[in-house]
């Protein structure tokens, strides 16, 4: 390129020097984008990479099996988490809410060391609340209506990670989502982990779509739901830029927390903190982190959840603007730091993977998100090795690693509710 200066001579720039023409035949756009690096096809059909197509078969083998786990279990209402849901509700409605923890009265179930055989209800009020009107339908049916809603929330929650991307795409995350051991474990016990789950991709899609007060109210009924999967997405948001989210947020959970309190009243609290201590008598739970560090002392506890915490602060702080990166590092974290933990709850890591993907990562990413997921599916053939919380720290660990290496991108100031 020639630039006249002031005396009217001309000055070639070294743009002009380097440049390079096209070869005859040759568009300035295939120039532009480089060689062609087209994978082989057939039938006009580009064949998947190798790693893809591994992938995929490995996917739908554990989904085959994971299938006949789901067939059976959906044959079986007795034996689903549900029941548990369901006679909460029914408790509420019939003595008051502040005895849905009353491990006294012969409707709720009660652990061995009360002579019973399950686990009592520790879920939140909320849930209780939630299920609620299900108690108008018997038992057998009602189980069909949530598994039903389970069932569709899951696709749902499929087709938003998957938009944009193409039906090979799609087909793919159906089988990562039924292949994933700890999801088929949910959706088979009829764990509500499902619906806070998919409440958490919608929250993130009106994120990404401007929608910011809707997306924290949305998020706020996810927590209220189940608080340990989420516990820690506030902060992570909250230091990404998403403020008026949170303030949407903080409302709902105040007006639910408020609500829930004075419902259980001073006695319906104690009760929850009975059937607490007995849970973890009985059971404990050898996937939390509080378990593996209890021999070194309250002192290492809080230093290890301070540390937890100052990294999803951090790794949100890096992730302004990306909704998708603030999101999967609180539900990382958020598992990290539970005192209570069981295998279907690592749902949660393959939401969050599918959230980083979205994000298009390196390969080096993906990498260490495949080996996250690997140690979730394989996590009981590898006892007494806590692969669940390797993975937890593998997904924060790739959550920051990419959030480091991308800048933020400018933030919308179209911003209706």
């Amino acid at each position: 390129m020639a630039v006249t200066v002031d005396d009217g001579s001309e000055v070639v720039t070294s743009a002009t020097m380097y440049a390079t023409s096209p070869r005859e035949g040759e568009s300035t756009e295939s120039l532009l984008k480089g060689p062609s690096m087209q994978r082989p096809s057939i039938g006009g059909y580009q064949l998947p990479s190798l790693s893809v197509a591994v992938f995929s078969i490995v996917a739908g083998l554990f989904s085959i099996f994971n299938a006949a786990y789901l067939w059976s279990r959906f044959r079986d209402p007795a034996g689903s988490d549900f029941s548990r849901f369901y006679v909460a509700a029914k408790v509420g409605l019939t003595y008051g809410w502040g005895r849905i923890y009353d491990l006294s009265l012969p409707e709720l179930p009660k652990p061995r060391s009360l002579g019973g055989t399950s686990s009592p209800y520790l879920g939140p009020p909320s849930l209780a609340w939630f299920v609620s009107p299900l108690t108008a339908l018997t038992y057998d049916w009602a189980f069909a209506v949530w598994t039903v809603m389970l069932v569709g929330l899951s696709i749902a929650a499929c087709l938003l990670l998957s938009q944009g991307r193409s039906t090979s795409w799609r087909i793919l995350a159906f089988l990562s989502a039924i292949g994933f051991t700890p999801f088929a474990l949910a959706l088979g016990l009829q764990q509500v982990t499902v619906l806070v789950l998919t409440l958490t991709v919608l929250g993130w899609w009106l994120l990404t779509n401007d929608r910011p007060l809707w997306a924290g109210a949305i998020l706020a009924v996810a927590l209220s739901l189940k608080p340990q999967l989420l516990s820690l997405a506030p902060v992570a948001l909250l230091l990404s830029g998403q403020k008026r989210a949170i303030i949407a947020g903080a409302t709902v959970t105040c007006a639910v927390t408020l609500v829930s309190l004075v419902g259980l009243g001073w006695s319906g609290i104690n009760q929850y903190r009975a059937a607490v201590l007995v849970t973890y008598a009985d059971h404990g739970s050898y996937l939390a982190l509080d378990t593996l560090i209890g021999t070194f002392g309250t002192v290492a506890g809080v230093a290890l959840t301070a540390a937890v915490v100052g990294l999803v602060g951090w790794a949100g702080r890096l992730t302004r603007n990306r909704p998708e990166l603030s999101l999967a590092a609180g539900l990382a974290g958020s598992l990290l730091i539970t005192t209570y933990v069981i295998l279907y709850d690592f749902t949660s890591l393959l939401v969050a993977a599918g959230l980083i993907m979205r994000t298009r990562p390196p390969s080096i990413i993906k990498g260490i998100l495949g080996g996250a997921i690997t140690l979730c599916v394989l996590h009981n053939l590898l006892l007494p090795l806590p692969a669940g919380l390797i993975a937890d720290a593998l997904v924060l660990l790739a959550v920051t690693l990419w959030a480091k290496r991308t800048p933020s991108p400018a933030p919308s100031y179209n911003r209706p509710l």
